[in-house]
C-alpha cells in the first residue's frame, strides 16, 4: 500500500511559522480552506453554477466570520462527536433536532461513486433495458445496454458517464412528452 503524498505548497511553508504555536486542527483547516479543499470546490461550484446559470452563494464565506472560527479554540470548532459545533449549538432551536445533530453529510451526489451502488446499477440498468429506451429512434439502445453492462462489471467510468447522457435525454423526452399531454388534456 502506498501512502499518500505529502502536501506541499510554498505558500504553506511561508504561512506555517505564523502560527506554529496554534495546535494540529488549525494546520489541517488552515491548509483545506486556503490551498486543497475549499478552493476546489469553490472552483467546481463557480463553474457549475455558470454554465448552468445558477446563482449560488456561499454566507458562510463572509471574511469576518472566516476569521471570527479560526481565532476559536478546538472545543468550539469540534466536540461533544460532532464537527460544526458552533454552528450546532447555534442551531439549537431553530433547526430540528434530527437535522442539527445529524452526522451522516448530505451533500450533492457524486456520479463516480454512485455507480457502485446496486440501488444505482439496477436504475440505470432498468432504464436502458426499457422498451422505450431500447425502441428509441435517436440512439442505438441495444449497443448502449451491452456497452453498459460490460463497462459496469469493469467500472469503466468513461462509457458509464456516456451512457448516462442517453439516460437524462431519455427522462427529459419523457418530461416534454408528459408536459404536452397535460397541457393539451
Amino acid at each position: 500500500i502506498q501512502s499518500p503524498a505529502r502536501f506541499f505548497s510554498p505558500a504553506y511553508d511561508d504561512d506555517r511559522p505564523r502560527f506554529k504555536e496554534r495546535d494540529a486542527l488549525f494546520h489541517c483547516l488552515y491548509r483545506d480552506f486556503h490551498f486543497t479543499h475549499l478552493p476546489m470546490v469553490l472552483r467546481n461550484f463557480d463553474r457549475l453554477s455558470m454554465a448552468h446559470g445558477v446563482e449560488v452563494r456561499s454566507p458562510l464565506m463572509d471574511w469576518r466570520l472566516v476569521v471570527f472560527t479560526f481565532s476559536l479554540p478546538p472545543e468550539s470548532k469540534i466536540g461533544g462527536g460532532f464537527t460544526k459545533r458552533i454552528l450546532r449549538d447555534a442551531m439549537k432551536g431553530l433547526l430540528p433536532e434530527d437535522i442539527r445533530l445529524r452526522t451522516r453529510k448530505l451533500g450533492f451526489p457524486n456520479l463516480a461513486e454512485s455507480w457502485s451502488s446496486p440501488r444505482a446499477k439496477d436504475f440505470i440498468l432498468d432504464v436502458v433495458s426499457s422498451r422505450a429506451f431500447q425502441e428509441s429512434f435517436i440512439w442505438n439502445g441495444p449497443q448502449i445496454k451491452e456497452e453498459l453492462e460490460i463497462a459496469i462489471q469493469a467500472k469503466n467510468d468513461a462509457i458509464i458517464k456516456h451512457a448516462w447522457k442517453y439516460i437524462q435525454a431519455m427522462f427529459l423526452m419523457k418530461a416534454f412528452e408528459e408536459k404536452q399531454i397535460s397541457t393539451h388534456a
